[in-house]
């Protein structure tokens, strides 16, 4: 079941520690052969018509469901910081604003 949420201010927010370096973490973000792979809910592939991994660049996209549904996407980088933070404006319905920071523990990365 799908809730629309009413109040734009509303944030949702989640964290993990990856095993991994924050410049392989940005690589999977900056990479489009890497970020469609992983891009998304499990069983969904990627197929990316545009991908301008600047600030300002877009990056449009169609995820195929595993029903076979096509769902068509336009984000904006609005903000990259390499290998700390990304913001990406998901600019078509359902609108949001997805801040990804990565900050180096060792050759680990929390991701918030």
């Amino acid at each position: 079941m799908m809730y629309q949420v009413k109040n734009p201010d509303a944030v949702i927010s989640t964290e993990r520690l990856l095993p991994f370096s924050a410049r392989r973490v940005f690589a999977a973000f900056e990479q489009p052969e890497l970020l469609a792979q992983w891009w998304g809910p499990d069983g969904f592939r990627n197929t990316f018509e545009r991908f301008e991994f600047k600030p300002g660049g877009r990056w449009v996209f169609v995820m195929h469901g595993p029903n076979g549904a096509d769902y068509p996407n336009e984000s904006i980088f609005r903000e990259i910081q390499s290998d700390t933070r990304i913001v990406i404006e998901h600019i078509v319905k359902p609108w949001f604003m997805l801040i990804v920071t990565l900050t180096a523990r060792g050759e680990q990365t929390h991701l918030s």
